[in-house]
């Protein structure tokens, strides 16, 4: 490992210490983000990039989203017909709980 000596060593020998600054640096990260993007863009990993693999699974999610809202509505749907046809303590709720209903 570096010590912390030769690490401050190496960041004094960057130039532009007076005019810039810390900001100095930013040069440095900017080119090191750039190729970041430019690799998760370009480079295949078997088939796929990152993107491609981002994307459809932004797609996977989304689907699942809508055919839990669909099963929420069917379902909410299926209470509403029930509790329409049945009136107060009745058949469908009677039924549920195991209540033999009196005739």
């Amino acid at each position: 490992m570096f010590s912390r000596a030769q690490v401050r060593r190496v960041l004094q020998r960057v130039p532009g210490k007076q005019r810039l600054g810390v900001y100095r640096f930013l040069p440095f990260f900017f080119v090191l983000g750039g190729t970041m993007e430019w690799i998760m863009i370009k480079v295949r990993v078997g088939q796929e990039t990152f993107y491609d693999v981002y994307r459809r699974k932004a797609s996977e999610r989304q689907y699942q989203r809508r055919l839990e809202d669909a099963s929420e509505t069917e379902l909410q749907q299926s209470i509403n017909v029930r509790a329409s046809h049945c009136s107060g303590f009745s058949c469908c709720r009677a039924r549920a709980l195991g209540i033999a209903q009196a005739e």
